[in-house]
């Protein structure tokens, strides 16, 4: 197609004849606006695309530094049975915490057991499980929490109380635990770990490396910058609207493109342009348009901007009806020092935490042992056995709790599926695909290891997996555990979003030059008289 204003080309590629002036003022005044509103939208958001491409490529292989619960549990000693000497419910009335709870643990924080009670607000008291006090973190402390947990005990450079969330805690999962205490240590990796004082956990532990591959990944990636992310409604503001403009410009770019698209015969090239960097950016973003559209498109999504997409977790009613009730304490009539025990004496190695749960009514004690493992004992059983999973008629009973619609299929997964998986194959398996045969068309997946609902998917959440992670991460599943075929095919299309940028803001600059350059021009101009 030319991109002569005076003619049109008729359906077979022949010349229609000329068109009419209205015709002729509607397209130059159209085409005139898609070029205005790409030229400018591109001088203000260019760089930030190309640092948004080139910070994909790190993304690819690493995230932003955090802790999970086992590398937490990695840091920590195994529970001592013999000085868990109160039961969770007389430890529950120590705490003062008077509403109902939605967790409660014990585990060690240095050489003491300690209950951690968190209420539906939010709220988390952390009580010694051997004596009742309250539990209290200082600088001495910490100095022994950071020292307990690795052998040597590591060498301490500076102990700071952290008022404000800072870099590398900008979210507000961390607010629970403020004050921080954050702890430099004398180590070759130049160590920094974050001590919770509500807690007595390690919640934070990242070196100078981790910082190093978060500033050239996540943190321009994800616009992780401290100021700005630790207000969470201003920072979803920032990202929605800039991927909103984002995703205009690269319209506007994609209709130019296709406007001065010109075919010459015998030649491979189709951009008019004859300026290099102008062809460069035309035939690129020819090319790789589409990419950059559904890249900046499905990063917007991300943000759930119009707030469409269902809650992929249980809500607190659900999650009361899965528990069969609240979390109640005096059910559990086995002891947790004698759980850590019955788990000791059946061959297992030595449990790091204990989680106190309840499915249907009846309590249970999740305990986590070495790396990823876990075990079930019922704790209202007079000689309780370990189990690695429960039942399925009993988590099939609380789902139809939870949702009393027809069960369309049940499934034991061994192995992901389109919707439930993981990169670094992080998630539990197996795991129960439950299918509900109800409106929104609910897939439910549980963990019979937990007893947990890990993840719940319908209709719209299955559609916004696709245009979503779909089209940002390219994690289909035919290409997605095929290394390395899947880095290849990213490797290549963030090569040419790469290439779009960078010829985008060379022109930039060029399109700076010229502007500063006639301003000198016009400002020497001799004045001459009318």
């Amino acid at each position: 197609m030319s991109h002569d204003a005076d003619t049109a080309m008729g359906s077979d590629g022949t010349d229609a004849g000329p068109l009419s002036p209205e015709h002729n003022r509607f397209l130059n005044t159209f085409t005139k606006w898609i070029r205005l509103i790409h030229r400018y939208l591109a001088l203000v958001f260019n760089l930030g695309f190309l640092l948004w491409f080139l910070s994909g490529f790190v993304m690819m292989y690493t995230d932003f530094p955090s802790l999970s619960l086992y590398e937490s549990l990695a840091l920590r000693k195994p529970l001592s049975s013999r000085e868990i000497r109160l039961l969770p419910q007389t430890a529950h009335r120590q705490s003062g915490i008077e509403t109902s709870l939605s967790s409660a643990r014990v585990g060690m924080v240095v050489d003491r057991p300690v209950y951690w009670f968190q209420d539906r607000h939010g709220q988390v008291q952390t009580v010694y499980a051997d004596t009742g006090e309250r539990f209290v973190v200082d600088t001495a402390l910490v100095r022994r929490i950071a020292n307990a947990c690795q052998e040597p005990a590591p060498s301490i450079h500076h102990i700071d109380q952290m008022a404000e969330l800072d870099q590398w805690t900008p979210t507000p999962d961390y607010v629970p635990h403020m004050p921080m205490y954050r702890v430099d240590l004398n180590d070759g990796p130049r160590t920094v770990l974050y001590v919770s004082s509500a807690t007595g956990e390690i919640v934070q532990r990242l070196n100078a490396r981790d910082k190093l591959w978060a500033w050239l990944g996540p943190i321009p990636h994800w616009v992780y910058l401290r100021d700005l992310r630790v207000h969470d409604d201003l920072w979803r503001q920032v990202v929605i609207w800039s991927s909103a403009l984002g995703v205009v410009m690269c319209l506007a770019g994609m209709i130019q493109g296709v406007v001065r698209y010109e075919r010459k015969k015998g030649v491979l090239t189709f951009s008019p342009y004859t300026q290099r960097w102008f062809r460069w950016h035309h035939s690129a973003g020819f090319l790789f348009g589409f990419f950059v559209l559904t890249w900046i498109l499905s990063g917007l999504l991300s943000m759930d901007p119009l707030r469409w997409s269902p809650s992929r977790s249980l809500s607190d009613g659900e999650n009361l009806r899965w528990q069969g009730g609240a979390l109640t304490l005096q059910n559990f009539q086995v002891p947790p020092g004698r759980a850590v025990d019955i788990v000791a004496t059946d061959g297992h190695s030595p449990v790091k935490e204990l989680h106190l749960i309840q499915v249907q009514a009846r309590p249970y004690y999740l305990a986590y042992v070495a790396g990823d493992t876990t075990l079930l004992l019922a704790a209202d059983a007079a000689a309780p056995k370990p189990m690695n999973r429960l039942p399925e008629d009993e988590l099939l009973t609380a789902v139809k709790r939870v949702n009393p619609s027809p069960i369309a299929e049940s499934r034991l997964l061994t192995d992901y599926d389109a919707y439930y998986y993981a990169k670094d194959r992080t998630k539990p398996l197996p795991v129960f695909r439950v299918k509900m045969d109800d409106a929104p068309s609910t897939w439910y997946y549980i963990s019979p290891q937990t007893g947990a609902v890990v993840d719940i998917y319908q209709s719209l959440s299955r559609v916004n997996r696709w245009v979503y992670h779909g089209l940002h991460s390219v994690d289909f599943p035919q290409i997605f555990f095929k290394r390395p075929l899947w880095d290849i095919i990213v490797i290549i299309l963030l090569t040419g979003g790469t290439t779009v940028s960078v010829t985008g803001v060379i022109l930039f600059f060029r399109w700076m030059r010229r502007k500063s350059a006639h301003a000198v021009r016009v400002g020497r101009a001799p004045i001459t008289k009318g």
